[in-house]
């Protein structure tokens, strides 16, 4: 267990979190949410921005490659006529147009399970912080080089992979739409990235293990604010206590799976002539 804890933890417990990233502006001023009138530039924008802070701040490699297949944007479609006649662009507009439309739906259902995931970490963190300000920071510090070098390589490789940059015009989107699923597989259907996952998920548990430890060392009455339900998710209050113990829980169920999965890759390097069964084939 991780034994960095944090002398003059900030015992108040009060805190109040107003998640923005996700309202802009429209001409005249008003506020409104990006899905009031959704885009492919603003949904991207805020894939993209809720991608980072969950690989970066959060450390949850194994949520993002749970919906990556949903994190690709394409652009807008239109009709070019620069290369083709009348008759190519309309068919090529109008099948691309499909496919945007079918795969437009998948990316706001995906912004807004990062919306939510984002929403409730932070809240979280910055509660626990309050008690431990080192929280899930100096990651290589605690967990040493060979291993932080193993997490890193993978959560770039994760980083490049998700994304992109395509010009509608030209692009033939079933394609491009294969060609990032081959390249997410690449990553993400490995040993290494499972190692990786469950490097990042040991850390996450170690130093939630760490912030309980320091939290039950502390009076009763510095104590109390962390076990009130405070943090709201849907319809629900939770306390920092239920969700830090939830998050734990969270990260050792992955951890099994993850032992299961390295089992799999061990079991097909004696005998690559095995098939995978869609049972096998777990969402991390």
């Amino acid at each position: 267990m991780n034994k960095h804890s944090m002398s003059h933890p900030n015992t108040s417990g009060n805190f109040y979190v107003h998640d923005l990233s996700n309202i802009v502006s429209d001409s005249e001023g008003q506020t409104q949410s990006i899905y009031d009138n959704p885009s492919s530039l603003k949904i991207r924008v805020n894939i993209s921005y809720k991608k980072f802070d969950i690989l970066n701040k959060y450390h949850d490699m194994g949520f993002i490659a749970s919906i990556a297949d949903n994190l690709f944007v394409l652009p807008t479609p239109i009709k070019s006529y620069l290369h083709c006649n009348y008759i190519h662009a309309s068919e090529k507009y109008e099948s691309d147009k499909k496919v945007f439309e079918s795969n437009f739906e998948k990316n706001i259902k995906a912004s807004k399970k990062l919306d939510k995931r984002v929403s409730h970490k932070k809240a979280l963190f910055e509660s626990i912080s309050k008690v431990y300000p080192d929280f899930c920071c100096n990651m290589e510090e605690k967990i040493g080089k060979e291993k932080y070098a193993i997490y890193i390589s993978q959560k770039q490789a994760l980083l490049k992979a998700t994304n992109h940059n395509l010009d509608s015009s030209s692009a033939d989107f079933d394609a491009e739409l294969l060609d990032y699923k081959d390249r997410l597989a690449c990553v993400i259907d490995t040993p290494k990235f499972s190692e990786a996952c469950s490097i990042e998920d040991e850390f996450v548990i170690s130093e939630v293990e760490t912030f309980l430890q320091t939290l039950s060392s502390m009076p009763k009455e510095s104590q109390r604010p962390f076990h009130r339900k405070k943090i709201k998710i849907g319809e629900e209050h939770f306390s920092t206590v239920e969700l830090a113990e939830k998050m734990k829980a969270e990260r050792m169920a992955r951890l099994e799976k993850y032992n299961e999965i390295e089992k799999l890759y061990r079991k097909l390097e004696k005998h690559p002539y095995i098939k995978l069964s869609g049972k096998d084939k777990e969402e991390r």
